[in-house]
């Protein structure tokens, strides 16, 4: 069994993967220099790649791919939602630098100003106007967590979880105070409670700008929720079945998310048991057909060719595994 990260991304390049592969697997776990000699070649490789030319076609002039959160059904496109592209960019390894998300951020800045109206119908709700920077303030994280249109967002649940865990424990009526003060929120919170997906994902990613205390608390509490992050329902204290698409990439997305609070492996740590022992002999990994929600796989262009499909797979959870350090 290999079980030296570096080790098996280097079988994998030596397989000959695809572009969106290798230069994730150089970048984020082989961790080689921009100005190694096929850094290039690999880059170009990605920008013709079919994924990322979907992205690129069905950008619109502002920035955006039309609705930011709520799919518009009436409109078939590739890219759903603003929202889905971003992540689907950072997917396949894209960074702040690159065109498409130079776009995407200069957007969802504009959204969070107001120089841009959110694109979604409007939900009649004291909710909906947190809501929408939420979504636009997670999502410009993925591309620039510092970037200074996220802070008042950023600061305020900042607030909100240091009010909500104060006791080192998470508090209900603590949450439901802050909120109504900060957020103006007084109907049922609802998807907005502290421990959805977005409020975790902006919250990590700027998790060294947390109390420690208030971070480690928060943390604990969302790696033992039994339903696990809001949207995704995945429980992170029960790995799932393998070869289940639909509750694979739920799990692996929320260990994704939480791995970007510091300290994340003393509470993550039987999760990355879970992914060594899910690895096959010759140190490639398998889960089976993706999720046709996944944003983040398909990262090669043909599934048809299994070895794609491990590569994929590989890729993902090395990413992880070097992240965790």
């Amino acid at each position: 069994m290999l079980t030296d990260p570096i080790e098996v991304a280097g079988l994998i390049l030596e397989d000959g993967p695809h572009p969106v592969v290798e230069w994730r697997l150089r970048n984020e776990v082989l961790r080689l220099p921009e100005c190694d000699t096929d850094a290039a070649s690999t880059l170009a490789g990605l920008k013709s790649s079919r994924h990322y030319l979907e992205l690129k076609d069905e950008q619109l002039k502002d920035g955006g791919w039309g609705r930011m959160h709520s799919m518009d059904t009436s409109h078939k496109h590739t890219i759903p939602t603003t929202e889905y592209a971003v992540a689907r960019a950072a997917a396949l390894g894209l960074d702040r630098n690159d065109e498409v998300m130079k776009g995407a951020a200069e957007y969802l800045a504009g959204l969070l100003s107001g120089r841009y109206e959110f694109p979604d119908p409007p939900e009649a709700n004291d909710r909906w106007e947190t809501g929408t920077q939420l979504f636009a303030a997670s999502t410009l994280a993925l591309i620039d967590p510092d970037h200074p249109a996220i802070d008042p967002v950023f600061n305020n649940w900042a607030t909100i979880a240091e009010r909500t865990f104060a006791s080192g424990e998470h508090d209900p009526e603590a949450e439901i105070d802050a909120q109504r003060e900060l957020h103006g929120i007084r109907s049922d919170l609802r998807y907005l409670k502290i421990q959805n997906r977005y409020t975790a994902a902006l919250l990590g990613s700027r998790s060294t700008d947390l109390p420690e205390q208030v971070s480690t608390a928060y943390q604990r509490w969302l790696w033992t929720l039994p339903g696990g992050l809001g949207y995704l329902e995945a429980d992170m204290s029960k790995p799932p079945e393998l070869m289940k698409s639909g509750p694979t990439e739920r799990w692996l997305y929320s260990l994704e998310l939480l791995s970007l609070f510091a300290g994340w492996t003393q509470y993550g740590g039987h999760a990355l048991d879970w992914l060594w022992g899910t690895q096959f002999e010759n140190g490639i990994w398998d889960f089976g057909p993706r999720s046709s929600t996944s944003h983040v796989l398909p990262l090669s262009e043909d599934w048809k060719m299994a070895a794609r499909r491990r590569h994929d797979w590989t890729a993902r959870v090395l990413c992880l595994l070097v992240a965790a350090g």
